[in-house]
């Protein structure tokens, strides 16, 4: 899943056949995007509300709205987390699939979040650019642990553009390993936090 907020694009790659199987042009300035289970979910600037669609039917359902930038977007198929880069807050919008009418709040305080992923332990890892740092939250117990700092990241857009600009993006791969973009310096950088990590994962 990609999406570009210069073209309102939203696609869907096969990595195998490296082909574009889905193409959608009708979200507005959509900054990020992540797959949940046949559906996509869509953070939109303009609305300022976080979507689902059914891929299928085309169906549009509102998850969240009034979130004022839309950025971070985390899900395990089951639970779905949206990070708001100005106010620096947290949301659960889904639990097992089922919408959460009014979104849960998680946590507060994060200065100007942009990319997350969750890892196997449900736990979320959180681009704090505003802080050059990458954080670890469990929903479950919302603290703050920091797991790097002094990223290159917090790349600024300009006026009239979307103001986290560049969205800094991570993954976690099924061993805990952590990889992220750099906006600053257009570099990748892979992190391994936990020191437990099974034999076949090195």
């Amino acid at each position: 899943m990609i999406s570009s907020w210069f073209s309102n694009t939203v696609q869907i790659l096969n990595p195998e056949t490296k082909t574009i199987t889905d193409s959608y042009q009708d979200f507005l300035v959509p900054l990020n995007t992540v797959a949940f289970n046949k559906d996509i979910i869509v953070a939109e600037l303009v609305g300022h509300h976080v979507v689902r669609r059914n891929i299928e039917s085309g169906s549009t359902e509102v998850l969240m709205s009034g979130i004022a930038v839309p950025t971070g977007l985390a899900t395990n198929n089951k639970e779905l987390f949206a990070a708001d880069w100005l106010t620096g807050s947290i949301f659960q919008l889904l639990t097992e699939g089922i919408s959460l009418h009014p979104p849960l709040p998680i946590i507060s305080g994060l200065y100007q979040p942009e990319g997350m992923a969750m890892d196997n332990q449900g736990r979320l890892q959180v681009v704090e650019t505003g802080k050059k740092h990458l954080v670890r939250i469990d929903p479950t117990n919302p603290v703050i642990e920091v797991l790097a700092d002094n990223l290159s990241v917090g790349l600024q857009g300009i006026s009239g553009y979307p103001p986290n600009w560049l969205l800094s993006s991570i993954v976690v791969d099924e061993c805990g390993r952590i990889t992220l973009t750099q906006d600053l310096d257009n570099s990748l950088l892979r992190i391994t936090p936990d020191a437990d990590i099974p034999g076949q994962c090195n």
